[in-house]
């Protein structure tokens, strides 16, 4: 005769996909818990579904019971055409999630068959009018003497070892003392006044722990599957978390904007009046706080243009001067090419307008 299968042993269930771009797939499991989105840690992968979230539904058994949970905020799923955040799941109910369709099918379950007892075996009782009677003594007759056992002849037994009781039943065990052994024991543990506190603190203790493993074994049922209003007070949460975030990145990005505009209009004016290469510092920091500034981006780019022309054009003056031995002019186009270019002695422009500069102040000083 075979068990009942036992409640915590985990069923077997399929999943077929009936529509979407992974029908004819079919998963079968023997798991307490399995999961279905578009991450390729799931153990249902519908990776070519767009409309099906990273972690979409967890599908758990417990006690041979079958829950659905939707595990995203923002996608749906649908059980037998019904929106569902958490529900009963039944064999070959039709699940929606995204676009795809999908058969659930649960194979065998649990019974409580309840252990078979041998019948009592009932002895019959005769009836009192049933029961044999005694014939009737004849009056005056006496009564019967009563059975006396017959003493066995002299001589019937051995003479027994030295130190044991002679006579017939010299070869039985003595009998035992009244009040030994286990008896004994007991007694006095039950009389001693420690034995009876040690008792009742083990007591004690054996229940407290009973009743904490009923309370830990109760959160974990409690913890087992959210409520919808549990759900719908998550989501509030989140939603608004997210609206706070929201508002400071608003309050942040108001900051942000009034420090870049300030920063445009600063390097503006230093461009109108041929400060390019503080300006071209002004519009960098624009485009550092506003990446997306367009006209930050182009006025930085003409900066960069006139700076390099105003270089040039100082540098080809110095050659004019210098050709026409105007050495006082010629020092001044190079020292202003130095200092434009910040005293960079890595730059290769400075390092040339740095010898012809000495060269203008060497010719000077050689006329007086």
């Amino acid at each position: 005769m075979s068990a009942a299968p036992s409640l915590n042993e985990l069923l077997n269930f399929t999943l077929e996909v009936l529509k979407g771009p992974h029908a004819g797939e079919k998963f079968d499991f023997s798991k307490g818990t399995i999961t279905i989105g578009r991450e390729a840690e799931n153990d249902v992968i519908l990776s070519r579904d767009p409309r099906v979230s990273r972690q979409h539904v967890e599908i758990k058994q417990s006690l041979g019971q079958f829950y659905i949970v939707n595990l995203s905020q923002k996608n749906f799923v649908l059980l037998n055409g019904q929106n569902v955040a958490s529900e009963k799941l039944e064999s070959k109910a039709v699940l929606q999630v995204g676009d795809s369709e999908m058969r659930f099918i649960s194979h065998g379950g649990t019974q409580s068959l309840e252990p078979l007892v041998p019948a009592a075996v009932v002895t019959p009782v005769p009836k009192r009018s049933e029961m044999p009677v005694a014939p009737p003594r004849p009056m005056g007759a006496p009564p019967p003497a009563p059975f006396q056992r017959p003493m066995p002849p002299a001589g019937a037994y051995p003479p027994p070892p030295q130190g044991m009781p002679r006579g017939p039943y010299a070869g039985q065990p003595p009998p035992r003392a009244a009040g030994g052994g286990s008896d004994s024991l007991v007694s006095k543990l039950t009389s001693n006044p420690r034995f009876a506190l040690f008792a009742v603190l083990g007591f004690i203790a054996f229940s407290f722990v009973v009743s904490g493993l009923g309370t830990k074994s109760k959160k974990v049922e409690n913890r087992a599957f959210r409520t919808e209003e549990e759900i719908n007070v998550v989501r509030e949460e989140a939603e608004n978390e997210i609206k706070a975030f929201q508002e400071q990145r608003t309050r942040m990005n108001q900051q942000i904007y009034q420090k870049a505009y300030e920063n445009f209009l600063r390097g503006y004016r230093d461009y109108r009046q041929g400060q390019f290469l503080r300006a071209r510092e002004s519009f960098q920091v624009v485009l550092n706080l506003d990446p997306d500034n367009d006209l930050a981006r182009r006025y930085l780019n003409l900066a960069k243009i006139r700076f390099d022309e105003m270089v040039k054009f100082n540098m080809l003056q110095g050659r004019r001067y210098l050709e026409k031995q105007n050495y006082r002019m010629c020092k001044a186009s190079y020292q202003t090419v130095m200092t434009m270019l910040g005293n960079d002695p890595s730059n290769p422009e400075y390092k040339e307008a740095l010898i012809l500069h000495r060269q203008c102040t060497a010719a000077l000083e050689s006329r007086f």
